[in-house]
């Protein structure tokens, strides 16, 4: 199976000629997934303001936050809609059923630079799903990280870093039986509550440089993940005396994830870039999943920028591949 994604980015960072202070960025996606009937819209806006000038003389245009080593304040707020209708023929064999989410998400990050060369970055988001109808109900999680790092150069950073999530929800059906039923057993009410924590632990490493006179950057990330969630049900009935019964159940599942990514840009000169990305996510009892991406960004000016990058995702699951094709276009301002 195939899906495309179709997303457009617009960023707005705004500048004078040779330094900016703030960053407004914007951005919308949609993917389709036909043959099951799947649609999303996503959105996103962010405001980052850098707390003293950003040059933009050193090296690409792309890379001045980084090389400058100026300290931030960011915030950020996303949102995917997702409608979920599939065919009659799907029903059958994948129990699925029409569905519509709705996701937001608000962040912020503060990100602190000593003259040294240590970095300290402290992270905090809120996530609230809304499904409707959905076997799981709506989904509230919190989640809080802390990286620590340092400029081995000035223009070589290693991060590590730590982020730790939790999320609950859950749904409560209610139905009507008679006192008496017939020959029957009769549903009076249905819930099911579900709690995962989820704690990330990563390792990242940036480079900026130059070889023969070209400048590039490269990164690369490795983390483990570690998913833990506990689900609760409660089922009352109705039997065909008119007894009510009470049926509870606990299940308790622990997934760890490694994932690992890395990134390679080769800038032709200080305003256009070209690169290539991976990334690998390799579940313990999970499908593996790899992404690859092709792109680049060209600095129209010291303050417009425009970008594009297309990625395939491939989902190795028992019943085969599945293939995710994605495409971005960015066009930004800064000031």
């Amino acid at each position: 199976m195939n899906r495309v994604v179709f997303a457009i980015t617009t960023c707005f960072l705004v500048s004078t000629a040779q330094a900016y202070q703030f960053e407004v960025k914007g951005q919308y996606g949609e993917s389709i997934d036909e043959p099951r009937g799947y649609e999303a819209e996503q959105t996103q806006a962010s405001f980052v303001w850098w707390l003293e000038d950003v040059s933009t003389k050193n090296g690409p245009l792309a890379e001045a936050g980084f090389l400058s080593r100026t300290s931030s304040l960011a915030v950020n707020f996303g949102r995917v809609e997702t409608e979920f209708e599939p065919p009659s023929a799907l029903l059958p064999f994948f129990a699925a059923f029409a569905q519509e989410t709705e996701n937001d998400r608000y962040g912020g990050t503060f990100s602190w630079i000593h003259d040294s060369g240590w970095i300290l970055r402290a992270q905090v988001a809120r996530t609230e799903t809304d499904q409707s109808p959905g076997s799981f109900g709506d989904v509230d999680g919190d989640e809080y990280g802390v990286n620590l790092g340092y400029y081995l150069t000035n223009s070589t950073t290693i991060e590590a870093s730590y982020v730790q999530g939790d999320s609950e929800g859950g749904s409560r059906t209610q139905g009507t039986c008679p006192v008496l039923p017939l020959l029957f057993i009769c549903i009076e009410s249905s819930s099911i509550q579900f709690d995962t924590e989820v704690d990330t632990a990563a390792l990242a490493v940036k480079h900026v440089g130059a070889v023969l006179g070209q400048d590039f950057a490269i990164n690369f990330q490795y983390a483990y993940i570690d998913a833990d969630t506990t689900t609760r049900s409660v089922l009352v009935r109705r039997d065909q005396f008119g007894n009510l019964q009470t049926i509870r159940s606990r299940l308790s599942s622990d997934i760890s994830t490694d994932s690992l990514s890395a990134g390679l840009t080769w800038y032709v000169n200080r305003r256009l870039g070209l690169d290539l990305g991976y990334a690998r996510l390799d579940a313990d009892d999970g499908p593996d999943v790899d992404s690859y991406r092709v792109g680049g960004s060209w600095f129209v000016t010291e303050n417009i920028y425009l970008g594009a990058s297309i990625e395939r995702t491939e989902v190795s699951l028992f019943t085969g591949q599945d293939d995710l094709d994605s495409a971005t276009l960015k066009v930004g301002l800064r000031w």
